[in-house]
């Protein structure tokens, strides 16, 4: 068979100061470098973190809603990309409406959609396609946040640990090949949770020749499990902000993956830094690129060399850390809203129903109760390590 070789980018927004970066000169500077990887491969996909829209109706929810105005589809356009992945927590942002319109956008913009839809059903429909000879899917999951995909309502394709097995499962019976892409994780968390590392496992297991993950906006490592890839986190692709920091939020690796002419499938990052308000991208070279490859590989021995008990005090130190952040800013802000409707009754809704919030006050509330809040002094300070810039 022919060598066939797939993309994977993660986080896609453009907000903030970043709308005012989307002129031609700017947009065509972006785009140059990327547009010459995704040239490279016979297939690409990245994650459409976003609403294209000028129009503004955000749904009731616990963090921000976001959106990027319609011209930046331009950007999107000339990147290149095959197929926009929908199933993440800010594409329904601004209700079903504009959600579909801007679905409408993206596929008039010449880029296929998947991962969203009018039903359950409709979102867990692949990405499906024919590359070579080969039939390739991929499939599209979130964790459960707001605006998930009802039987029949609106929304993203939700993370269903049984059912997205099934899917794949059956899937494979028909495809060649079959990938999925997740948007789950701790956001700035430099590891994997351990409840998507048994996810991903679960989905290989079902016959998914690899796993893709984006959402926790930074970095994390990358392991291969019965020979097939997982890449935890890829951090933003090109997500501008509000505040002039060079921060890991500032890096990521797209995920080539390519399948050989004996149809074994292997892995390889590539990894880029992009400007807080979008007016430039560049791909690592040397310094540099040597300095985020051997970051990598520290995340990735986190992943492969870190024994059970060491991995699960790393994350007790993260709840910590991730409690105390909550603590001092939006807790201490709504703490008093107890209204039906209100801010915090919204967090507690997502505490439980998002899967990687769930986990972690489980793992905070384990060492809370058992009088253990001041024994992971060590294990916060290797994450707060990890959380800064390696160059």
């Amino acid at each position: 068979m022919e060598t066939i070789k797939l993309l994977f980018a993660g986080d896609f927004c453009i907000r903030g100061a970043g709308v005012n970066k989307l002129d031609d000169k700017t947009i065509a500077d972006v785009a140059s470098p990327i547009a010459e990887i995704v040239r490279e491969h016979d297939l690409s996909v990245v994650n459409v973190e976003t609403v294209f829209t000028e129009e503004l109706a955000p749904v009731k929810k616990s963090g921000p809603a976001l959106s990027s105005p319609v011209r930046a589809l331009t950007l999107l356009r000339k990147m290149g990309f095959s197929a926009g992945a929908l199933a993440n927590n800010h594409v329904c942002d601004q209700g079903r409406e504009i959600g579909l319109k801007s679905i409408s956008r993206i596929r008039e913009a010449g880029i296929k959609t998947f991962g969203c839809g009018e039903t359950l059903k409709a979102a867990n429909e692949p990405l499906r396609v024919q590359i070579k000879g080969k039939k390739i899917s991929v499939f599209n999951f979130a964790e459960n946040e707001f605006t998930a995909a009802g039987e029949e309502t609106f929304g993203f394709a939700p993370i269903d640990f049984y059912a997205n097995g099934n899917l794949v499962r059956k899937e494979k019976e028909e495809a060649d090949y079959v990938f999925v892409l997740l948007h789950a994780g701790n956001e700035t968390c430099p590891f994997p949770r351990s409840g998507v590392k048994k996810l991903s496992y679960h989905l290989i297991e079902s016959g998914a020749d690899g796993v893709v993950i984006s959402h926790p906006h930074t970095p994390q490592g990358y392991e291969i499990y019965m020979e097939k890839p997982i890449a935890y986190s890829m951090g933003n692709f090109f997500m501008t902000k509000r505040n002039d920091k060079r921060e890991l939020w500032n890096l990521g690796y797209m995920s080539s993956i390519t399948i050989d002419e004996n149809g074994l499938v292997s892995f390889a990052p590539i990894p880029y830094e992009f400007a807080n308000f979008g007016e430039w991208f560049k791909v690592l070279r040397g310094d540099e690129k040597a300095a985020f490859d051997t970051y990598l590989k520290e995340l990735c021995k986190i992943i492969s060399d870190t024994s059970e008990s060491d991995y699960k005090r790393l994350e007790y130190a993260w709840s910590l850390l991730y409690m105390k952040e909550i603590k001092n800013g939006f807790l201490a802000e709504n703490g008093g809203d107890m209204t039906y409707d209100g801010e915090l009754m919204l967090f507690t809704k997502n505490a439980f129903s998002c899967e990687s919030h769930a986990e972690l006050m489980r793992n905070f509330f384990a060492i809370l109760t058992t009088n253990r809040l001041d024994e992971f002094e060590a294990e916060k300070e290797r994450i707060r390590a990890l959380q800064k810039v390696p160059f």
